[in-house]
């Protein structure tokens, strides 16, 4: 079958159904349409609730522990990653530390995914990452979010902070670092 003789199949069938152009008969016209859509960025890293180790005696720093949250908006139902970087005054490139600005002292520290400590938040590495404990991620402002809800929202999802380091040197400033939120969707 040629393709004027499926043109002319097609015409007749449209015809005898009345679709057919009244003052042409056996004529098909033809246009196009544009469709598309647009798909924003869907997520972005907010900032968190810091991890604050708080005020202590150099004697009571190893273990002690803190927690904090990464603020993390993004479309509903969509799957994210969150990582950390090492933080400003990483060693070895993969321990982070704290520095007293008076005396450049160091105090290691860790972040980790989960509250039991077990699971340090690492930067995104394409194909594996920290997605965080979902079930302890909870929708930012006032009011629940249904999963129909259309919006963006924002989730806060848990840090959890713990000291390396025994006996740091005293630093009446404090200790001070700033790690690099990273999300990957």
């Amino acid at each position: 079958m040629t393709s004027r003789s499926v043109i002319a199949a097609l015409t007749a069938l449209a015809c005898s159904a009345g679709v057919c152009n009244a003052g042409s008969p056996g004529t098909i016209i033809t246009s196009t349409m544009n469709v598309s859509a647009n798909f924003p960025t869907a997520c972005s890293a907010l900032e968190g609730a810091p991890v604050d180790f708080g005020a202590m005696l150099s004697a009571q720093a190893l273990g002690k522990t803190a927690s904090g949250s990464v603020a993390v908006k993004c479309d509903p139902d969509l799957a994210f990653a969150v990582g950390l970087d090492y933080g400003q005054h990483a060693t070895n490139a993969t321990t982070r530390n704290m520095v007293c600005a008076a005396s450049a002292s160091l105090m290691s520290y860790e972040l980790y995914a989960d509250a039991a400590r077990t699971t340090p938040v690492t930067p995104i590495v394409i194909g594996s990452s920290f997605t965080g404990d979902a079930a302890a991620a909870t929708p930012g402002g006032i009011g629940a979010i249904s999963p129909t809800d259309q919006t963006v929202m924002t989730l806060h999802v848990p840090i959890y902070g713990k000291i390396l380091t025994a006996y740091p040197a005293p630093c009446p400033s404090g200790y001070t670092d700033s790690v690099a939120i990273f999300v990957g969707y």
